[in-house]
C-alpha cells in the first residue's frame, strides 16, 4: 500500500527536496500540492511540481491523504 502524501506550501527550499525524494519512491503517491503565494506558485513548474490547489484548507478538506508535508512560512503554520 502506498502512502498518500500532500504538500502544503513550498516556501522553504528543503520542501522541494522532500517533493523530489517522495516522487522517486515507489511506496509514495503524491496526491496534492498547494501553494498560496502566487510568486512562489509561479516558480514551481520549473522544478516539475504541479500545483493542484491554491488554498491549503481545500487540500485538508477534500483530499484523502495519509501524511502531510507543511512548508509554509512560520507565521502561517497551524492556521
Amino acid at each position: 500500500m502506498k502512502t498518500r502524501l500532500a504538500f502544503l506550501g513550498f516556501r522553504h527550499g528543503h520542501v522541494r527536496d522532500a517533493w523530489r525524494r517522495a516522487s522517486e519512491r515507489k511506496d509514495v503517491e503524491i496526491v496534492a500540492a498547494s501553494e498560496e503565494d502566487p510568486e512562489v506558485r509561479a516558480t514551481l513548474g520549473r522544478d516539475g511540481i504541479a500545483v493542484t490547489h491554491r488554498e491549503h484548507r481545500a487540500v485538508l478538506a477534500g483530499v484523502d491523504c495519509g501524511a502531510v508535508v507543511v512548508g509554509d512560512v512560520f507565521g502561517r503554520r497551524g492556521t
